[in-house]
């Protein structure tokens, strides 16, 4: 049995922005949701953060202080923008702080992760505000390297913090 990691290994690492999702009911559009967020990772040094870090700046969103960061790996972000606190993570992580998840936004991260993408919650004052979704293509080797392994009789487990759809 071989264990491999899913981002980097079997994936090139190298998440990007595919769309960021908004309620659509308040004023809180795509680019202010992820300004926010990408202000808030800013400050965390993971792959996935780069990448919503990066897709702010290509939009040219000014990123704002972050007076407070607290950071789980693996699971998401929180800290104090704006004069608020803002969370930015995964559904089990963002769940607790920002308890309102609206239909819209509840049917993005379905779809998302159905196509085998991240789904990142952002939210605060009590709601998820947008659903950024990202995506990390499969290495161009890794399934021709899992069937080697397999023609081994090597079992292939993928270790990944992604939803069981996206590993």
């Amino acid at each position: 049995t071989v264990v491999v990691r899913r981002r980097g290994v079997l994936t090139t690492g190298q998440p990007w922005l595919i769309d960021v999702a908004v309620d659509g009911s308040g004023p809180d559009g795509a680019d202010h949701v992820l300004r926010v967020a990408g202000s808030l990772a800013r400050g965390v040094d993971h792959p996935v953060a780069r990448a919503v870090v990066d897709a702010a700046r290509d939009r040219q969103l000014p990123l704002l202080p972050v007076e407070v960061l607290a950071a789980r790996p693996g699971l998401g972000v929180r800290g104090v923008v704006e004069g608020r606190i803002v969370v930015v993570g995964r559904e089990r992580f963002v769940s607790g702080w920002a308890r309102r998840v609206p239909d819209r936004l509840v049917v993005a991260r379905s779809a998302a992760e159905a196509a085998g993408q991240t789904a990142l919650l952002v939210g605060w004052e009590g709601a998820v505000r947008g659903v950024l979704v990202l995506g990390d293509p499969p290495r161009p080797t890794a399934a021709a390297a899992v069937e080697a392994l397999a023609a081994l009789d090597v079992r292939t487990l993928v270790a990944s913090g992604e939803t069981k759809l996206a590993a």
